[in-house]
């Protein structure tokens, strides 16, 4: 296996949620001039959007939500159905999201949404003023044609589907185009990375390109986590240790048109001893760490992380944790899938006499609204059984505890309970 480098609502009308229109205002939206856009030069003509749009409305998660749809109808009624899962099949190959669509210089994307950009230029200004909810002011200056894009498509790059769930499909794109992939893959639907040039993007076969499952992004919907990744690869690139990895059965592309993004955002777990890891006796009783109510670092969208040790046999002790988000949905990580509630799960097995890790995996649970209910009155991370549970990680063979930490910290990536937790395990006082 070859290892990758770090390096490398209503109808517009004289109000709108709150904003109120003036005569002049509205006589403004009748004289704009429409905006085009030069499909050969890649440019936007600009064209000032309508008075209504220029304001300071909150957009709550609801309305923009609804925004988005009208644009992804408008999209849809404009291209048509088959134009737009072209477009957005070809954002989800390169790994392009919908923010960055306009800017990429991709030859198949590129000649996909300057034709879109070219129908729509024509709807300037009429079908633009169906839309009932202003834009977003970061677009409330730019061509309509390029807002109404990036926001009907920004729909689709979120509303993951229910089938991300599953653990492989069999006659899926990836797998129909690649059936040799078959014998790689265990019975959690993860591919074995053996002898593979892999990195923390993906992994080439055969000269195409695999992106890494969906799961493994940034709140389940932006770039890779690849400094996990990359741990993950390290670790089984080790002699007598083996790693897999699930892959995102979507997504198709050349290694060369492959879009690789490098954020720094730094998730670390503490030095840990072995003294307390290694202890036997340690108390069975879970660990929960929760922000009580009012607590401002619950706006990043965490409320509790649930950790469990216990002993298996005379030298094995367990671990199994969960991470719990906030119900509010303006600070809520990540958005829920198909009605389902995406949370992340860890479990691992340390050899305590040997002071070190055999094994370790991650996954996410999706939880409905009935049993979420249950999960949240339950302190113990396996409690309640979720509505689907898909593995998406797992290491095998000498983990050291050191790597131990940087995986469960690299996993939780943006979770500041799971460092807490850490650092407590240690002794070390919490912040």
């Amino acid at each position: 296996m070859n290892v990758g480098s770090e390096d490398d609502v209503q109808p517009l009308g004289t109000s709108l949620t709150g904003l109120e229109l003036t005569e002049d205002a509205l006589e403004e939206l009748a004289d704009e001039p429409e905006a085009g856009y030069d499909s050969e030069n890649v440019q936007p003509i600009r064209s000032a959007p309508p008075q209504a749009r220029k304001s300071r409305v909150h957009l709550t998660p609801a309305l923009l939500d609804q925004l988005e749809q009208e644009c992804e109808n408008l999209l849809r009624s404009v291209l048509g159905d088959s134009r737009v899962d072209e477009l957005h099949q070809a954002m989800l190959d390169v790994g392009v999201p919908a923010i960055d669509l306009v800017g990429d210089r991709t030859e198949h994307l590129g000649r996909l949404r300057d034709a879109a950009l070219a129908g729509l230029a024509g709807q300037a200004p009429d079908g633009y003023n169906q839309l009932s909810v202003p834009f977003p002011w970061h677009l409330q200056d730019r061509d309509p044609a390029l807002a109404v894009l990036e926001l009907g498509m920004a729909r689709l790059d979120r509303d993951l589907p229910e089938s991300i769930f599953g653990r492989i499909d069999p006659v899926s794109r990836v797998m129909s185009a690649m059936p040799q992939l078959t014998g790689r893959l265990d019975e959690d639907g993860l591919l074995d990375l053996t002898g593979l040039d892999a990195s923390g993007y993906g992994v080439v076969v055969d000269g195409r390109m695999l992106h890494f499952h969906q799961f493994l992004r940034r709140g389940f919907s932006g770039n890779m986590n690849y400094r996990l990744i990359n741990l993950l690869l390290k670790i089984g690139a080790r002699p007598g240790n083996m790693v897999r990895i699930a892959i995102d059965e979507r997504r198709l592309t050349n290694p060369d048109e492959m879009r690789w993004v490098f954020e720094e955002d730094y998730w670390w777990g503490p030095k840990l001893s072995d003294a307390w890891l290694d202890n036997r006796y340690t108390d069975p009783i879970p660990t929960v760490h929760r922000y009580e109510e009012g607590n401002a670092r619950l706006l990043l969208g965490y409320e509790a992380f649930f950790a469990h040790w216990r002993i298996n046999g005379k030298v094995e002790k367990v671990f199994q944790a969960e991470e719990l988000t906030t119900l509010d949905e303006e600070t809520r990580p990540t958005t829920m899938i198909a009605g389902f509630t995406p949370l992340r799960y860890m479990h691992s097995i340390r050899d305590i006499e040997a002071h070190r890790f055999i094994h370790c995996d991650g996954a996410v649970r999706g939880y409905n609204p009935d049993t979420l209910s249950i999960r949240r009155a339950e302190e113990m991370p396996t409690a309640t059984t979720a509505a689907y549970y898909r593995k998406v990680f797992r290491v095998d063979g000498t983990i050291t505890t050191e790597e131990w930490s940087q995986i469960a910290a690299g996993w939780y990536r943006g979770n500041g309970l799971v460092a807490e937790y850490l650092a407590a395990l240690d002794g070390a006082p919490e912040d």
